[in-house]
């Protein structure tokens, strides 16, 4: 049975989370050729990597993006007849980071020893571990569909967290990638999408 001080502690972190919402911290960076894309163009979807053109993993993301580029006013159609091209590039991969040793402050954390501290006062000694964090990628480029295949756009979307399935986190990054398009040749900005998943 727990103490009253315990159940003061809990109610007070129940309280002080209620109201965390997870999010995906996208870095989008982006350039741009001079001059305004053609409104309401046909463009098709392809992969950047070629061999990812026959995989299921590609045409989950490729209708995902044609929806985000239909929003912007483009319209879907197959290569033949497209005026652009837009290549798709991901992956995801491992990054060893040591994240929980050291002393924090902060709130009441659980561990082989039990509940320990909570508050901007209480300073917590954690083990060493390391903790796997992922950086996942989006890559989008836009290009006319000719033999000069000029490119017109491109952007790239970096998230980093627990998650090393991107197909969780794809949708709350491409959201990121499209919040300001066309965003500004050279800009870069940190966008935080609302997680749609448990796995972020």
């Amino acid at each position: 049975m727990r103490s009253p001080r315990q159940l003061v502690l809990i109610g007070l972190g129940v309280i002080l989370c209620s109201g965390c919402v997870s999010q995906v911290a996208t870095r989008v960076n982006t350039f741009r050729a001079s001059g305004p894309m053609a409104a309401s163009a046909a463009i098709a979807v392809t992969a950047q990597d070629t061999a990812q053109t026959k995989s299921l993993e590609f045409d989950f993301y490729k209708t995902r993006v044609e929806q985000a580029l239909v929003k912007q006013g483009f319209r879907v159609a197959n290569l033949r007849d497209a005026q652009y091209v837009a290549q798709l590039d991901y992956g995801v991969k491992r990054l060893d980071i040591n994240k929980g040793s050291g002393m924090h402050t902060g709130f009441l954390t659980s561990g082989a020893r039990g509940p320990v501290g909570m508050g901007a006062g209480v300073v917590v000694v954690d083990d060493n571990k390391n903790t796997p964090v992922f950086e996942r990628k989006i890559g989008l480029v836009i290009a006319e569909n000719n033999a000069d295949a000029k490119r017109i756009y491109e952007t790239t979307g970096v998230s980093e967290g627990a998650c090393g399935v991107l197909s969780e986190v794809f949708d709350d990054m491409l959201a990121a990638v499209f919040a300001e398009f066309p965003a500004a040749n050279g800009g870069s900005k940190t966008i935080k999408i609302k997680s749609s998943s448990a796995c972020h």
